[in-house]
C-alpha cells in the first residue's frame, strides 16, 4: 500500500471514534512501528494547524489513539460576565478597593487563559 493511502486510513479510523493502537496497523500493512508512529505524527500535525478545537492524543491505559474535542467558550458570554463582576464590584466596595480587585482579576483571568485558551500554546 502506498504511504497516502495508510495515512488516509488511520485519519478516517481516528475520525470514525474508532480506538486502534500502533500494532494494529504494523499488521495490517506490514509496515514498521517507527512509520506509523511518523504517520500518525503526520496527522497530528496536521489536526493541529488545521483545528482549534480538536487534538489527537495517546491514552495509555488502553495504549490507543483518539481525537479529543475541546468545547468553545462563548467570548460574548465571557464579556458579559466581566463587565456584570464589575457593576457588582462598583456597588459594594469603594474606588481604591475596586482597583486593587481587578488588577489581581486581571492577572488571575490571564493565567486562566493561558492553561485553558488555546490561542497562548
Amino acid at each position: 500500500m502506498s504511504k497516502y493511502y495508510v495515512i488516509l486510513y488511520i485519519y478516517d479510523l481516528l475520525l470514525s471514534k474508532t480506538r486502534f493502537n500502533t500494532k494494529d496497523i504494523e499488521t495490517k500493512f506490514n509496515i514498521s512501528y517507527r512509520t506509523v508512529k511518523r504517520y500518525i505524527s503526520n496527522i497530528k500535525d496536521y489536526i493541529l494547524a488545521t483545528s482549534e478545537h480538536r487534538e489527537l492524543i495517546y491514552s495509555s491505559a488502553d495504549k490507543t489513539y483518539k481525537i479529543v474535542e475541546f468545547q468553545v467558550i462563548n467570548k460574548r458570554f465571557v464579556k458579559v460576565t466581566n463587565l456584570f463582576l464589575l457593576i457588582i464590584l462598583v456597588f459594594y466596595f469603594n474606588v481604591n478597593t475596586i482597583f486593587f480587585i481587578l488588577f489581581f482579576y486581571t492577572y488571575i483571568f490571564l493565567i486562566f487563559n493561558m492553561f485553558f485558551d488555546r490561542t497562548y500554546k
